[in-house]
């Protein structure tokens, strides 16, 4: 199954690619939204550095966090769920819906989601719209939280190195290490992509934004495929003649 899972994130990275950078033109297009993005990305910038990422606990929570949040995105139940200050944290779901690649999901989602800012995306259909700006800059500040603490995540976990997580009496290897280096950096990669354009398709149109979304992730990774193995084959076919 990883593999099935590695032969699709390489398959959608090209379109995920083109949704983010086509996500990022849309936000300097609305002068409101991008000026409360802004004061949301700075203000976040400096709790992070002042504040955030001094305070462990609070880290380990999202990151455990983000793991059990996926695991109920597909229908999995919590058995444990242990955070500590210093000595990292731990999350145990049964299985079920999704099977293996459920499972992948899973253990890579903190590498890739931004959990704070999805959840709060869930709820700007219900905004008022004079507390817009206000939610605009929440964003702001969330996602910046991720970028920050999943760059910060990714360093820490790169390694192959076995370690003692809390609440858990066996030694084990770091997500990423679980999953192999190599399949890490293109899961991680393609799924940052995809869910970082959601989040900028969704600020700017809502919920209408998400199948435009999945429409164009689709059709720019089939066009950019199709193309690739034309120029391979004509070029197989020019070194022939």
């Amino acid at each position: 199954m990883k593999l099935v899972a590695a032969l699709l994130a390489l398959f959608i990275l090209p379109g995920s690619a083109i949704a983010f950078w086509e996500g990022l033109k849309l936000l300097p297009a609305d002068p409101a939204m991008i000026k409360f993005l802004i004061i949301g990305v700075v203000t976040g910038t400096g709790i992070y550095f002042l504040l955030l990422r001094r305070w462990n606990y609070f880290l380990t929570f999202e990151h455990e966090f983000t793991h059990a949040f996926m695991s109920l995105l597909f229908f999995r139940r919590i058995n444990r769920f242990v955070v500590t200050g210093n000595d990292g944290g731990y999350m145990q779901h049964s299985g079920g819906f999704g099977g293996e690649f459920g499972n992948i999901m899973i253990t890579m989602a903190p590498y890739y989601l931004p959990t704070f800012t999805i959840i709060l995306l869930l709820f700007q259909p219900l905004i008022p719209s004079k507390f817009m700006p206000a939610f605009i800059a929440a964003a702001g500040f969330t996602f910046v939280f991720h970028f920050f603490s999943t760059s910060r995540e990714i360093k820490q976990n790169w390694s192959a190195d076995v370690f003692n997580p809390a609440g858990n009496s066996e030694f084990m290897k770091t997500d990423i290490a679980r999953s192999g280096f190599v399949f890490s950096i293109l899961f991680i990669l393609t799924m940052t992509l995809f869910f970082d354009a959601l989040v900028f398709w969704i600020l700017k149109y809502s919920y209408h934004g998400f199948m435009p979304l999945v429409r164009n992730v689709i059709h720019d990774s089939l066009f950019f495929h199709k193309s690739l193995f034309a120029w391979i084959f004509q070029l197989i076919d020019s070194l022939i003649k």
